[in-house]
Parts: structure tokens; sequence; C-alpha cells
């Protein structure tokens, strides 16, 4: 199981484990994210810059404090 920010471009992952408040939970909600979502990796500027993903055909950014409180399994 690796964070959203631990994986690489490019990879896929179902999201197993959200680490926040029923806040948090909410605002990822709101853009498709929660647990048993899969997601896709698309991108993450260097020096704590947004992550990108695809969720179904849209793309999503969000900041990288955020993407270390949500922790995926990784798929082939």
């Amino acid at each position: 199981m690796k964070t959203l920010l631990e994986m690489e471009a490019g990879q896929r992952g179902e999201v197993s484990e959200i680490i926040g408040g029923q806040g948090f939970r909410k605002k990822l909600e709101a853009l498709g994210i929660f647990e048993g979502r899969v997601l896709e990796k698309i991108s993450q500027l260097k020096l704590k810059g947004p992550v990108v993903l695809r969720i179904d055909r849209a793309q999503v950014a969000i900041g990288c404090e955020s993407a270390k409180r949500i922790k995926l399994s990784i798929l082939e």
C-alpha cells in the first residue's frame, strides 16, 4: 500500500484508506475520491506541487498534503 504522493505517474490504484476527519472526507467525495474508487495518477509537479489524477474521464488536481493522506492498493 502506498500513499497517493508516493505513487508513480501512470500508476493506477484503488483507494483503501483516507486519513482525516469528516470534513476532509466530504471535500474528497465532492471530487469523486472515496474508499473503493479506482484512480490513476497522471502527474505531480516537483517541490510540493499539486498531484493530478484521472478519475473516470475527469482530471482532478489536489494538493500534496492531501495526497499524503490517501492510501491506495496499487493495481497491475
